[in-house]
């Protein structure tokens, strides 16, 4: 979605899971997809043909082994089952994988995106490997550490960019995208969507209650004991903020709630914080809305990274 919101045209995707695919197929409409690991590009001539002569390879290896909130190094060079399509796959394979794709399509500019995770302690080791294999393939790497609420986002969001330029095309390094100021606060995001919650959004148990009662916009239940049983509301419990940017949405079983309304943020109102258009197919259940938000990078800061590239290819 932020390609399409740079002015890109999609050429092609590849995903290992189908309910990820249909929404890229019904929102997206790519000509030609394939719905397996990005290991299996290489047996589809369709797909490969499509990409022929690619401006830009664009890549998100999932991030699971790589989030200090997940497994790490425990996980590393494990097969496994994850959420991501229900393939055995090894995770922290999948950016090498993925760099194998970029040697034999050699588009003009790849771009990978992962979590700041991969920043921090050991992981340190596979940022200097990616960036090593890239040089090798004839690219130069620019590695950009940003924040989606400094370029239209509700959401508070930090990502990792890999950022790879062609060597040979002699490319000027690409410029940090210019962020965007004021920024957009919850309020600005969803103001006219103050009575879209549903009955279900405002079906709220006995804890939650307590908790929307107690915490003030912005905070967590963590930071509250309910004083019917001495325990901690617990850090799932999250009251977005009302003139501030909402906490990174994650795919898990957090609740938010909002701010203004004793109820839950509705469905309309967590997409508009993601950064997804009111019109944007298939994701009208709550688990699915939350899930693809919590698993994207907010369509916001990947304009503003698409329009930094492509402004400077163009010229």
């Amino acid at each position: 979605m932020g390609y399409k919101l740079a002015g890109c045209r999609m050429l092609g995707a590849v995903d290992t899971d189908p309910r990820m695919m249909a929404l890229y197929v019904d929102n997206l409409h790519p000509p030609v997809h394939l719905i397996g690991s990005v290991t299996e590009v290489a047996e589809s001539p369709a797909l490969i043909k499509s990409w022929a002569g690619v401006d830009i390879l664009d890549g998100s290896p999932p991030c699971t082994t790589f989030s200090v909130a997940g497994p790490r190094e425990k996980a590393w060079g494990k097969a496994r089952k994850y959420a991501e399509g229900s393939v055995e796959q090894v995770l922290d394979r999948l950016f090498f994988d993925y760099l194998d794709l970029v040697e034999a399509l050699h588009p003009k500019v790849f771009i990978a995106e992962n979590v700041p995770g991969m920043l921090v302690g050991r992981a340190r080791g596979y940022v200097k490997a990616i960036i090593t294999k890239a040089r090798a393939l004839g690219y130069d790497v620019q590695l950009w550490d940003l924040w989606a609420s400094d370029y239209g986002s509700p959401q508070a969001r930090r990502r990792i960019f890999f950022v790879g330029r062609r060597r040979d095309l002699g490319l000027d390094p690409f410029p940090l995208p210019a962020p965007i100021l004021p920024r957009v606060t919850v309020a600005d995001a969803v103001y006219d969507l103050i009575d879209s919650g549903t009955e279900q959004d405002f079906t709220l148990s006995d804890r939650m209650r307590v908790f929307w009662n107690m915490a003030r916009p912005g905070e967590k239940g963590d930071d509250y004991i309910n004083p019917y049983d001495g325990k901690t509301l617990g850090f799932s419990q999250i009251k977005l903020p009302w003139l501030g940017q909402a906490f990174t949405i994650v795919s898990s079983c957090a609740s938010y709630f909002h701010p203004q309304k004793k109820r839950f943020m509705s469905i309309p109102e967590l997409l508009r914080i993601g950064g997804f258009p009111d019109d944007y197919q298939g994701l009208d259940n709550r688990s699915v809305a939350r899930r693809v938000i919590g698993m994207s990078v907010p369509p916001q800061l990947m304009r503003a990274v698409v329009s930094s590239v492509i402004d400077r290819m163009a010229g």
